[in-house]
């Protein structure tokens, strides 16, 4: 059974020091869970957002109507993969893939790292990034340049970093019918920033007419299941911006350590500059 305080799935902070509590609490019931069960567990995943009334979506979410198949993504992706090659002066191995079977069960999803490599760069994407970091999970909750201006002052304005505990140790099971998340672990060559970030990924994906579909990760978590699939919703408001990036980049977080692009300088001094009680 779930501890008490995993489940309230949607919780409201006042201060940025409440979700480091929290966080603190996460640890110690996954301490002595492992000690308790002794078997393997998925790790805990956060993901921000800046805007707590937004839905976990994919990019690919945000382009095109859902459900979308597999095949037909994986043929949109291998397209462009020889001007990618070309332009990046990289190679990528991508096999052709039986789209019969259920491919994302092998080591790794066929062409995940290019998938990878294309979701870092903006290409639209079925993959939902997450951090194994609670603090780069808020980095990317309170980072937007923009909202710093319309911080002060609002409490009625707030970001989301979101928990997602894939499987608490008993296993995952579900109809062959129904929606399942899958999570795609940080071991593939990648972006630096991929490492720096220290990313995972998931994908959801159902079979539709007995073809295999990408379709949305809120598909699951509605099920509000208490052995698998956790998720849990931890809004804060905007307001605490200035607390949260000063506490942030004490830990070296900010836009350079994560990206290490000129942009992502430009960014971090933007923020030197103009919020500068944050840092």
């Amino acid at each position: 059974m779930l501890n008490d305080f995993l489940k309230l799935r949607h919780k409201e902070l006042k201060t940025f020091k409440e979700f480091e509590v929290e966080i603190k609490k996460i640890n110690q019931f996954y301490k002595e869970l492992k000690v308790k069960k002794r078997t393997l567990f998925s790790p805990v995943l956060y993901r921000g957002q800046t805007d707590s009334g937004w839905k976990l979506k994919t990019t690919m979410e945000r382009v095109s109507n859902f459900p979308v198949r597999m095949d037909g993504y994986y043929q949109k992706v291998r397209n462009i993969w020889k001007e990618v090659e070309i332009f990046t002066d990289t190679k990528w191995n991508l096999d052709n893939i039986d789209f019969n079977k259920r491919p994302w069960e092998s080591p790794n999803l066929p062409m995940y790292e290019f998938m990878v490599y294309l979701r870092h760069h903006s290409f639209p994407s079925p993959l939902l990034d997450w951090t194994e970091s609670p603090y780069i999970a808020a980095f990317f909750a309170f980072s937007d340049i923009a909202k710093i201006e319309s911080s002060i002052g609002a409490a009625d304005r707030r970001v989301a970093i979101f928990v997602l505990i894939e499987d608490l140790g008993e296993g995952k099971s579900g109809r062959k019918d129904e929606s399942q998340i899958e999570s795609l672990g940080p071991n593939i060559g990648a972006h630096k920033r991929h490492y720096f970030q220290q990313c995972w990924y998931t994908i959801c994906v159902k079979k539709v007419n007995n073809i295999f579909h990408y379709v949305s990760h809120e598909d699951v978590f509605e099920r509000k299941s208490e052995h698998q699939d956790i998720l849990i919703k931890y809004s804060i408001p905007l307001s605490e911006l200035d607390e949260a990036l000063k506490r942030l980049n004490s830990m070296n977080i900010n836009a350079y350590s994560l990206f290490r692009s000129n942009e992502s300088l430009m960014h971090h001094l933007a923020v030197k500059s103009f919020c500068s009680e944050s840092i």
